[in-house]
Order: structure tokens, then C-alpha cells, then sequence
């Protein structure tokens, strides 16, 4: 089992438990967050999650560190920031970018939208119409404007169909 780092006085899941009942949990950095969300076990960072919502920074560790339930409890639980999502659309790792589209409850910004559609990911694409049926209007456009994206059009012309 991993060690739990850099919260103060917490070297068992016991304590872990007393500390997210504690205010001292309201009371973390993001820097100590972070390195939680990075060096911890899974059921160590869902405790904390359930109980205390992320910052913006924050949960972009969680979404590259935590596995796909730990994702699944932060979209539950808390939802995603919109600068997640776009992050995740843009410059996150195509696993990072599919765990985002699967958890979300509703559809993104349009600047999310197409940040996505620019990825040129085929399955990534796939998995957001799956999901949410069509474009909007400037994911479209961005989609039959980029000849760079005639495989994707074509593929969204044959899912539309």
C-alpha cells in the first residue's frame, strides 16, 4: 500500500477517516492535494473526494492520476470545472480525454466541443456522438471547414445516416 503524503498527521486510513470529518480538511492546498492525488491509493483519494470538492488544479491530477472510478465519483459527486474539460479536449492524453466524455452529465461548452473535434481522434469521436448525438453548429463548421478532419466528417456523415 502506497503511503499517504503531506496531510499532517494522517498515516492510516483511520486517520484519513477523523481527518475528512476534521475542518482541516477544508483547510488543504492545492500542492498538498495534488501530491494526495498523485502518490495515494484509490480508496484513499475516493474518501477524500466524497468529501471534499476539488479546485480547478486539483482536479486535473485527479483526472491524469486516479483510475476510472475515482473519475466516475468526481463527475458524480462533483462535475467537472469547464476549464477541465477543455484542458482534457486539448491537451489531454486520449485516455484522459475519453474518461472526461464518459463521465459527462450533459454536454460541454462549444469551445470544449471543438477542442475536441480539432483532436481529430476518431474514437474519441465516436464516444462523444455516442453520447451526445450531434455537433453544434461551430463544432460542425470547425469539422467541414478542416480538410485535415475529412475522415472524421465522413465518419459523422455516416453516424448521422
Amino acid at each position: 500500500m502506497k503511503k499517504i503524503r503531506n496531510l499532517s498527521g494522517v498515516n492510516s486510513y483511520a486517520d484519513l477517516l477523523q481527518f475528512v470529518h476534521s475542518p482541516a480538511a477544508l483547510n488543504i492546498s492545492d500542492e498538498e492535494a495534488i501530491r494526495f492525488y498523485t502518490d495515494s491509493d484509490e480508496d484513499w483519494k475516493q474518501t477524500l473526494l466524497n468529501a471534499c470538492p476539488p479546485s480547478p488544479e486539483v482536479e486535473k491530477a485527479i483526472v491524469n492520476y486516479g483510475e476510472a472510478d475515482t473519475i466516475h465519483l468526481l463527475g458524480v459527486r462533483h462535475g467537472f470545472y469547464p476549464q477541465t474539460i477543455e484542458w482534457a479536449m486539448k491537451e489531454g492524453s486520449p485516455d484522459v480525454a475519453e474518461a472526461i466524455v464518459k463521465n459527462l452529465k450533459e454536454r460541454p461548452s462549444a469551445t470544449a466541443e471543438e477542442l475536441m473535434v480539432r483532436r481529430g481522434e476518431a474514437e474519441l469521436f465516436k464516444m462523444y456522438l455516442e453520447k451526445f448525438k450531434y455537433l453544434e453548429d461551430d463544432a460542425e463548421k470547425v469539422l467541414n471547414q478542416d480538410p485535415a478532419l475529412n475522415s472524421l466528417l465522413q465518419l459523422y456523415i455516416d453516424l448521422q445516416s
